[in-house]
């Protein structure tokens, strides 16, 4: 169990090296008007700026977004949750 559970955690940890480093290289793309917004909004959340919407409700809030929200979602550059503030984002 200690073998599977150290192979596991080397796997994760790896996984997550991967993903930080990806996120510095999108993030190195945005302007610092786009960084400073999304680390607003994540200082708030505890760290979690971003939400998209999944069956017609916020995912990180579970409120329903309205039909003006879903909208906004996939044609605005600043979308917002009304009830949490997070940033939307819907492909």
């Amino acid at each position: 169990v200690e073998h599977q559970f150290n192979k596991e955690t080397a796997r994760l940890e790896k996984e997550l090296e991967a993903a930080l480093t990806q996120r510095e290289e999108i993030a190195a793309q945005l302007s610092e008007v786009e960084r400073k917004k999304y680390a607003d909004v994540a200082a708030k959340h505890g760290g979690v700026a971003v939400a998209h919407p999944e069956k017609g409700n916020c995912s990180a809030c579970g409120m329903a977004l309205t039909p003006f929200n879903l909208k906004e979602a996939k044609t605005e550059t600043w979308p917002t949750c009304e009830s949490c503030g997070r940033l939307l984002f819907a492909e």
